[in-house]
């Protein structure tokens, strides 16, 4: 099947078999699984004590570190909202993945409490771009009466995500420590971006496309 330019100035890619498109939408719903795992295990990790007296927290302190996610977050879905629009899916999601999962590997390493929230914000802020990127896809690549059950399916790994996050993250602190829970929840979603790298093909616009694409994001 040729490809063909939709109204909003990208080229649509080949049209997908099922079992592609839907093994797609299942790595988009293990992709917010564990966007959720990486941006929870910090709960757990907070009610270790040597944690609490490395980073000397205070109640406030605590409060600070929970929220400094949701800052970036917020503050960065409608800019990472206008480069999918503009850029694509896959190349956006995949540096953006590789930011936060670094993130949350190195949030291991953090021996000051400037560290650790330096570690959160940017999580957060590479977060940000997995709904709007997700819904992008699914979009661009169901028809309308598959659209419900579509994002059923992809929000299954919103929930399901802090659901196993917490008891994951306690067990790798049970099992090793804090500093190697966040190592091993990083490096191990990293795993993630091989079948997408595989599966998922490049909607980036060219040409004029690309002149379409930047024209409807600059208005």
């Amino acid at each position: 099947m040729s490809n063909t330019t939709t109204a909003d100035g990208f080229k649509a890619p080949p049209e997908l078999s099922a079992a592609r498109r839907w093994g797609i939408l299942l790595l988009l719903s293990v992709g917010v699984l564990i966007s959720f795992v990486d941006r929870t295990n910090i709960s757990s990790a907070m009610t270790v004590v040597p944690f609490k007296k490395l980073f000397h927290l205070s109640n406030i302190d605590r409060g600070w570190i929970n929220s400094v996610f949701f800052w970036s977050y917020a503050v960065m879905q409608l800019p990472l909202g206008w480069v999918v629009d503009r850029w694509g899916v896959k190349l956006p999601y995949t540096i953006c993945f590789v930011i936060w999962c670094a993130a949350s590997a190195l949030t291991g390493m953090a021996t000051a409490l400037s560290g650790l929230i330096l570690c959160r914000l940017l999580i957060g802020a590479a977060e940000a771009i997995v709904v709007p990127a997700s819904f992008r896809w699914i979009r661009s690549n169901f028809n309308e009466s598959q659209n419900g059950t579509a994002i059923g399916i992809y929000l299954m790994g919103s929930k399901f995500g802090p659901a196993l996050g917490a008891p994951f993250a306690a067990w790798l602190i049970v099992s090793t420590s804090w500093q190697m829970m966040f190592f091993i929840s990083g490096i191990v979603g990293i795993i993630w971006l091989v079948p997408w790298t595989l599966l998922v093909r490049s909607d980036r616009p060219q040409g004029a496309a690309l002149a379409a694409a930047k024209k409807i994001a600059a208005s």
